[in-house]
């Protein structure tokens, strides 16, 4: 009977009115599309907290209204203990309750709409219905926090063990019928929607979703008759273009609707952000190496010249797979601060490819237009890609999020125009193959 009372005494005192609109605190009637939005949302508060946005220009109105935030917190931890059984000492998550905190965190805002979904699920007796959509959400959270390196020591303590996937593993797992971490079906269905959604939402609607589905299937056609082009034609070919070719296909497989719905709980998210980095990196590097390469091609005088001329894109293109396939290794096995591994990003994908392509652009050689033209597809898409979802994250405002999956289309759709537009023998073979057109007809051109 006193439990009853203080359960019905906690409840009254929850006010759940106060969290935004964003906030979908019952599972079983959530919008699917706001799930990775709403761990979207969570890590950009933790960055926050992390960095100088803790305390800066707050008025009266913002600290009563975090105050109530940070009562709501503590509310809902005390009726959560009053459900879980405490009993379990061997549960992470009951643990983890049972030595809530008292002391307040600004952390503590940034998952209390996570909080008052488990909440909502634990009193309601709805953990069975909704657990793989909650999973979900912490898979998200885990996987955006690795790729930005947003690293234990930056968040509290209690929020960082509320967060880890793995300390639910065995509390969902007693609370619910199924035997695995969560249903495919259910993961399948989310991400699949929530990837359609983000695409209608950022690309405009219809029209928007018709041209990004234009641009991934030219991009995709495109690049594989760039590739014919590349292997089965001595005047054109050169392995570092082969490299930034089959990237731009890889980039186009591997990236796409079908593919992530397959591929979801096949591959550890940690591997597919490994393998996105290795793809993308050799796409850069293959765009530095080639301006690189058409300048000490250009270079007649010294002994390694000849060598040079006879293997050099054999090296570069083996150079530029090597450092593609290495770059990525320090931000996912180590522990690295935001700023550090921002700093290392930049430098990595941003200021040496680029450095290196300006460098060795310039020069008046036979390949130089190719060069320029490759660098300018780099700066309109890797380059925004890498600057803007960086910089976004020094910012207050958590709607920043840049859309990788356009660019990644856009850059893999851009690049055999450039070569089609700065060589005359792609434009060539481009003709003869796309517009079927014959070897006697384009002589008359």
């Amino acid at each position: 009977m006193l439990v009853l009372l203080t359960t019905c005494e906690i409840a009254i005192g929850c006010d759940l009115n106060i969290l935004t609109s964003t906030c979908d605190v019952n599972l079983t009637h959530a919008e699917k599309d706001k799930l990775f939005n709403e761990a979207r949302r969570t890590v950009q508060c933790l960055v926050n907290n992390a960095h100088h946005h803790k305390d800066e220009y707050i008025d009266q109105s913002d600290k009563r209204n975090a105050q109530k935030r940070n009562d709501l917190f503590k509310c809902l931890v005390r009726e959560v203990q009053v459900h879980l059984n405490m009993n379990d000492e061997s549960c992470p998550i009951v643990q983890l309750f049972s030595n809530a905190t008292t002391t307040n965190s600004s952390d503590f805002d940034c998952i209390l709409c996570f909080l008052a979904q488990f909440h909502e699920a634990l009193t309601r007796d709805h953990l069975c219905k909704t657990s793989e959509l909650y999973l979900v959400q912490l898979r998200e959270v885990e996987y955006i926090r690795k790729s930005l390196n947003v690293t234990d020591s930056m968040i509290n303590p209690w929020v960082n063990d509320f967060l880890k996937i793995n300390n639910w593993g065995k509390f969902l797992k007693g609370s619910t019928e199924s035997v695995g971490s969560y249903d495919a079906y259910i993961q399948h269905s989310v991400i699949f929607d929530s990837m359609v959604n983000d695409i209608y939402a950022k690309s405009g609607g219809i029209p928007g979703v018709v041209a990004v589905g234009t641009v991934f299937v030219l991009g995709l056609i495109w690049n594989c008759v760039l590739l014919k082009i590349l292997v089965m034609h001595a005047e054109t070919r050169n392995r570092i273009l082969i490299n930034l070719t089959v990237s731009n296909i890889l980039n186009l497989v591997l990236n796409n609707f079908v593919v992530q719905l397959l591929g979801s709980s096949i591959y550890e998210l940690y591997i597919s952000l490994y393998l996105c980095l290795v793809f993308v990196g050799m796409n850069i590097y293959s765009m530095a190496l080639y301006s690189i390469h058409g300048y000490f091609s250009m270079q007649s005088e010294g002994p390694l010249c000849d060598f040079y001329k006879l293997r050099g894109d054999k090296l570069l293109a083996l150079l530029s797979g090597l450092i593609a396939f290495v770059a990525p290794i320090r931000l996912l096995l180590f522990e690295v601060s935001v700023r550090s591994g921002h700093i290392y990003m930049l430098m990595i994908y941003v200021f040496i490819p680029l450095a290196c392509s300006v460098m060795f652009g310039h020069t008046k050689t036979r390949t130089s237009n190719i060069s320029r033209g490759l660098t300018l597809v780099y700066a309109l898409t890797y380059f925004p890609l890498f600057v803007v979802s960086i910089s976004s994250f020094y910012t207050k405002s958590q709607d920043h999020f840049i859309e990788p999956l356009l660019l990644i289309y856009l850059n893999a759709f851009l690049n055999p125009i450039s070569l089609y537009l700065t060589n005359g023998r792609f434009r060539y073979h481009f003709k003869r193959y796309l517009c079927c057109q014959s070897v006697e007809d384009l002589s008359y051109m």
